[in-house]
């Protein structure tokens, strides 16, 4: 073998030769390359929801030093599918833990850069596939940690991945994942420096867009946003544009619109509230329809679906003034109701929420997660996949069903001002 000397040469063809005989990283047993490779750490964070986080300090990452509560510190959190990375095979997740590649070539060298200039990375993803119901790792968690890895391995700087796992709080563009950066990142009693940090997503709300996800965590951050394009490629910034915002339901004509008359409901002793979860038919109830002297039976108060029956029977028969609070999609489904009134020769009527199914979305999640002030009866919010599922069941109460009148409500804003804030935040 012919040793080079590469300290009299600079020829980049001769310097090559050199490496040609190097044995590649991979050819080293396992244990070696895993002493010869940055350690990642995996945590599962319980404490609001359900959240995978891991942290690779890279190669060249500094000791972690204790941080001063004044301190703040610049996050640069970039979405991970369609952002960081995309799928080698036009698969949105892809095939495998190695079917994946960086969005745009430059974008190692673009973190890294932010990484000297004293910014702390994030890598953020919605992953609602990694755990079950109770929150358990299922089989798909492990493909997932080793191809993220790979990712985090290869871009070769201090980073943290944060994955919202659940229909919770920390789903972006909830505010409860921005919340958890610091601890995290091992930055705990420090604050985000809201005017350098910023988001970067492909959840921006264009036409092609699947979401506006990214810029609306950004939103209720208060932090800037950006679309891969524009940070990673330097374009021009486009308009920003929404797949839903509350304001359109605030101040367009849905609140402009009287209350439907419902004076005659007093003269019908059966009420039956019609809508989606969320379409606002438990709000109406408190706001106006307790002042017509009805009493509520809602479906949630019972543990089975004859308890509930049992409970709306009771009040038919004692001449109770009843609301049927429950979502009563389709005309089987009401058909019980209006079997009880003939039973009894008594009028009952029908409520319809004509609530879009994106507001409907919306207000579910303010309520199962904008606090207690939104959520007095502790309600969970209404189950994603199974929520899309009753949205085609919807049917139109009518009168040919025997009901003595139908109402229609359309959705206004009832609340204080406390109320409306947590509101107006973005939340689906």
């Amino acid at each position: 073998m012919r040793l080079l000397d590469i300290s009299r040469s600079t020829d980049i063809s001769t310097i090559s030769q050199l490496f040609t005989f190097l044995p590649n990283l991979a050819v080293y047993p396992r244990k070696i390359r895993a002493r010869m490779q940055p350690p990642i750490t995996w945590t599962l964070d319980r404490s609001q929801g359900i959240v995978f986080a891991a942290h690779c300090p890279g190669r060249a990452a500094t000791p972690t030093t204790t941080q001063n509560q004044d301190q703040k510190i610049k996050i640069a959190a970039i979405d991970l599918n369609q952002t960081l990375i995309v799928s080698k095979s036009g698969t949105l997740h892809g095939k495998d833990d190695a079917d994946w590649k960086w969005w745009h070539p430059n974008v190692p060298t673009k973190l890294r850069v932010l990484t000297e200039k004293g910014y702390t990375i994030i890598i953020s993803s919605n992953q609602g596939r990694l755990t079950d119901l109770e929150g358990n790792e299922v089989p798909e968690a492990q493909s997932f940690k080793r191809k993220m890895e790979f990712v985090l391995r290869a871009l070769d700087i201090p980073v943290t991945l944060i994955v919202a796992c659940a229909n919770d709080i920390n789903r972006k563009p909830r505010p409860g994942l921005w919340s958890m950066i610091p601890k995290l990142t091992g930055n705990n009693g420090c604050y985000i420096d809201k005017q350098d940090s910023y988001i970067v997503g492909d959840a921006a709300g264009r036409e092609a867009d699947f979401s506006d996800s990214d810029l609306h965590w950004a939103m209720n951050a208060d932090i800037p946003f950006y679309t891969p394009e524009e940070f990673f490629l330097g374009h021009k910034q486009e308009p920003r544009t929404h797949k839903f915002h509350p304001d359109w339901y605030l101040y367009g004509k849905e609140d402009k619109e009287p209350d439907a008359d419902i004076t005659n409901l007093r003269l019908s002793p059966i009420v039956v509230l019609i809508g989606l979860p969320g379409a606002g038919k438990t709000t109406f109830c408190r706001n106006v329809l307790y002042n017509l002297g009805f009493t509520r039976v809602d479906a949630w108060s019972y543990s089975s679906r004859q308890l509930f029956l049992s409970a709306v029977e009771d009040a038919i028969s004692n001449d109770i003034p009843v609301i049927i609070d429950d979502m009563n999609l389709t005309v089987e489904d009401r058909s019980i109701w209006i079997s009880m009134a003939t039973k009894n020769g008594m009028p009952i009527s029908a409520v319809f929420f004509n609530t879009s199914d994106k507001l409907c979305g919306h207000n579910d999640s303010v309520r199962a997660f904008g606090g207690e002030l939104m959520n007095p009866e502790n309600r969970p919010a209404y189950p994603r996949l199974q929520f899309f599922e009753l949205v085609p069941c919807l049917q139109k109460p009518m009168s040919s069903e025997r009901f003595n009148s139908v109402h229609e409500i359309n959705f206004k804003w009832r609340g204080t001002d406390e109320e409306l804030e947590i509101w107006k935040k973005f939340w689906l």
